[in-house]
C-alpha cells in the first residue's frame, strides 16, 4: 500500500515538481478539489504528510496549521511547510 501524500498548493504557482519527485518514490498524492473541504479529507483519509504551500491561505496559515495539528490529524501525520516560490530543484 502507497503512503499518502495531501499536497495544498497554490493554484497560481503550483508545486508541481515536488508531486514528480513524491510520485517517482512510489508516494499516492492527494490533492483537494475546490469543493473538497481539507479537514474532512484529513480526517477520511490515512494521510502519512501533508505538504503545503504556506502563501494559500496567507497570513492564516499558521492558524490553519495549528487547527490541523490540534484538532484533526493524529500525531504520525507530518506536516511540511514549502514555499512555492522558493522550491528549489529536486532530483
Amino acid at each position: 500500500m502507497k503512503s499518502k501524500i495531501l499536497v495544498i498548493e497554490n493554484q497560481t504557482q503550483p508545486l508541481q515538481r515536488l508531486r514528480k519527485y513524491f510520485t517517482k518514490r512510489r508516494f499516492q498524492i492527494i490533492r483537494p478539489k475546490e469543493t473538497e473541504s481539507i479537514f474532512n479529507i484529513c480526517k477520511t483519509e490515512n494521510l502519512s504528510a501533508i505538504v503545503i504551500d504556506p502563501g494559500v491561505y496567507g497570513k492564516r496559515s499558521a492558524k490553519f496549521l495549528q487547527n490541523l495539528r490540534e484538532h484533526i490529524l493524529p500525531d504520525d501525520v507530518k506536516i511540511f511547510g514549502i514555499n512555492g516560490e522558493n522550491l528549489a530543484e529536486l532530483n
